[in-house]
């Protein structure tokens, strides 16, 4: 019972709500377009009331440019409104030094000074109030609206000079008039909007109630499916608590098994570190000790050379002597691998010029140019370039990629020195050799630490050098490229966003 008590006051209130909604917005638009028709009509009025004045005192002037003596021309003004209607629309004249009535429908208002607060002129052309005999004495055009005391009446006013007089044609109409009009107007409208909200307000009460019907009858079935939505939902929360616990289980087992593997794990990782540093020491210790004996073989290849008399023996020793220094190298090499692929060495990085770097390797290197009479030029952009580096690094580097030009390049032949910046202000060298260049298997291979490929059609291993340039170049955050060209081969050397000096 107090749910469909409570339905009836919704509706009620509904009723009420749309009733004021219809009767505030159908007022406001009646008052809005009273105002709006008032307003044009007293615009379009003095717009009439503007053309009639204008060709009165045309008219008038015209008279008094034919001849025709002023007291005629008012005699014949005056008999011409006589009797006109005063209480709707009518024409007078206006001595506009005297402020004073000259002709007029009411003979007895001839003569009347038009002055005092009792005479209020609303002047539409400068929308401001004003004493009425401000306007009449003005020699302008002025059109507005005059109100009266007594008797109390507005008209529409608008007076026009009659040119070569003092006089002021006015024609009025009365505002009153259409002021009741636009009253039972509005009487009218307020009236129909007021049975017309009633109607829409029925009518809308009616529709609520069936669309509020309609909507409880989803509402219930909505609420049923919930219900049954909520009973499978329980059911299903049960099943993910069993299914919740049997994970819990499951991951306590599985955080076991984690823990036991990453033990495991950490054990193998030991035994890499381990391993990893065995091989750094064995490394280093290889490296080292070689030198040792390395030193003294070729110091005694050095006495054999020139002790023996035979030059098949000679040739021997000096094969051996070679082979001593080639040792010599490797450890070296594989030692300054070791130490940048472990970071061991401490990088102290320096402010040198690129170019004095390689002209120290080609001064050692002069010599076996000229023994196998090769020609190396240069082709240097900014020279005076400066490259923040680790100097001895930087000539190993040199060094490497030098050795491997000459020792390709056949004997009479040319290799070729570029340095540049490139777009990216980024320093290049690139030292191209005019031997037989890379094959298609080596170009794969070439950093590799130990290959043992044909390379460059020769069977003396490549990697170790090449890789201890590109860990060098890594170190300086830059990079080796190694390609072909159409002489022989070529390596590209960028130290990546050098500063210039």
């Amino acid at each position: 019972m107090g749910k469909s008590q409570e339905k009836r006051r919704l509706y009620l209130w509904t009723f009420v709500a749309i009733s004021a909604a219809i009767l505030i917005i159908g007022f406001a638009g009646v008052t809005y377009s009273v105002s709006n028709i008032k307003e044009k009509y007293v615009n379009q009025q003095l717009e009439s009331n503007k053309r009639t004045a204008k060709v009165v005192s045309k008219i008038l002037s015209d008279k008094l440019k034919s001849g025709i003596s002023e007291k005629e021309v008012l005699d014949s003004f005056q008999k011409a409104i006589a009797g006109s209607q005063v209480n709707e629309g009518y024409l007078c004249m206006f001595d506009t030094k005297k402020s004073v009535l000259v002709c007029h429908p009411d003979p007895s208002a001839i003569g009347k000074k038009i002055e005092g607060q009792q005479f209020q002129f609303q002047n539409l052309r400068e929308n401001r109030e004003e004493l009425f005999e401000n306007a009449v004495g003005s020699s302008e055009q002025e059109g507005g609206v005059l109100s009266m005391q007594e008797p109390t009446r507005s008209e529409i006013t608008y007076m026009v000079p009659v040119p070569g007089t003092h006089w002021k044609v006015s024609v009025h109409e009365n505002l009153d008039k259409i002021e009741a009009n636009l009253a039972d107007l509005r009487m009218r409208a307020y009236t129909g909007f007021v049975a017309l909200a009633l109607v829409i307000s029925v009518i809308s009460s009616i529709i609520s109630r069936r669309i509020n019907a309609s909507y409880e009858e989803k509402i219930e079935a909505q609420k049923e499916e919930l219900h049954q939505n909520y009973e499978t939902q329980k059911s299903l929360n049960t099943q993910i608590e069993k299914q919740k616990a049997t994970i819990e289980e499951y991951t306590q087992s599985l955080e076991q098994k984690v823990k036991d593997r990453t033990r495991k794990l950490e054990n193998a990782n030991a035994k890499l570190a381990d391993l990893d540093k065995a091989k750094t020491d064995f490394l280093g210790i290889i490296s080292h000790e070689l030198r040792t004996p390395l030193n003294g073989i070729i110091g005694f290849s050095d006495i054999l050379e020139q002790e023996l008399n035979q030059e098949e023996h000679r040739e021997f020793v000096q094969n051996i002597k070679q082979s001593g220094q080639r040792l010599i190298k490797f450890s070296e090499t594989a030692m300054l691998i070791t130490e940048l692929s472990s970071n061991y060495m401490e990088l102290k990085f320096e402010k040198v010029r690129a170019k004095d770097l390689f002209d120290k390797v080609r001064k050692e290197y002069e010599g076996w140019l000229q023994e196998k009479n090769i020609t190396l030029t240069k082709e240097e952009q900014e020279p005076d370039r400066e490259l923040e580096v680790v100097p001895n690094l930087v000539k190993k580097c040199y060094e490497n990629i030098l050795d491997n030009a000459i020792k390709y390049t056949p004997e009479g032949k040319e290799i070729k020195v570029y340095s540049y910046p490139n777009k990216d202000n980024n320093y290049i060298w690139e030292i191209r050799d005019s031997g037989p260049g890379f094959s298609n298997e080596a170009l794969n291979k070439l950093f590799d630490f130990f290959g043992s490929d044909d390379v460059m059609h020769h069977k003396e291993g490549y990697g170790l050098g090449l890789a201890a340039s590109k860990l060098i170049m890594e170190a300086h955050s830059g990079r080796i490229d190694i390609d072909n060209c159409e002489s022989g081969a070529k390596v590209t050397v960028s130290f990546i966003n050098s500063n210039s000096s």
